[in-house]
């Protein structure tokens, strides 16, 4: 009996693991630091930031006043005393390398835990995730690119124009080597 319970008990956990897994695309890019999913319910919103100590969100959706989903984004926010920042990025446009570094520059400053989110957590989430592994993180090109993967939903060619983010990401990585913004690491 007590083998049942505690089978039972585990099954719930990791559905509800999953189903808040899967649901959210929800991921840790740099642990305690910065995560990234897709556009989360007010419930899923509160409960992450519950959860993780979440202290600022990004909206890489952009403001859009007068939508639901951004009304109780931002109500839950102020709610929990928690940063609302928006940048308006879209999946299917290119995005210049020296926006991409200057956002890593104010979400560098921002208070953490972050969470980034655009609609689906995969192409505008993936290139912000990827720039932060590459500037804030230090990690390799090849590492930092992988954010920018099918396992979080980015399928570049087969959907209209998302290679942009990747085309964007690449241009980011030769923008910091001609910068030298790369510290001590380099790559």
């Amino acid at each position: 009996m007590k083998k049942s319970l505690i089978a039972i008990v585990l099954f719930i956990l990791i559905a509800a693991g999953y189903f808040f897994f899967f649901f959210t695309n929800f991921h840790e890019v740099d642990r305690g630091v910065l995560y990234r999913s897709k556009q989360m319910s007010a419930v899923q919103l509160d409960e992450a930031i519950k959860q993780y100590g979440i202290q600022t969100v990004i909206n890489l959706r952009g403001a859009s006043v007068g939508s639901d989903w951004y009304r109780d984004e931002v109500r839950i926010s102020k709610s929990r005393h928690v940063d609302h920042l928006d940048f308006r990025l879209s999946a299917t446009h290119y995005v210049p390398p020296a926006t991409l570094d200057s956002m890593m520059t104010i979400a560098e400053s921002a208070r953490k835990p972050i969470l980034v989110h655009c609609q689906a957590g995969a192409d505008r989430a993936g290139l912000f995730s990827a720039a932060w592994k590459l500037k804030i993180d230090k990690t390799s090109p090849e590492e930092a690119s992988r954010q920018l993967s099918v396992l979080y939903g980015h399928v570049p060619y087969l959907y209209d124009k998302t290679w942009e983010m990747d085309r964007s990401f690449s241009d980011y990585v030769r923008f910091l080597r001609y910068y030298g913004k790369r510290d001590k690491t380099g790559f």
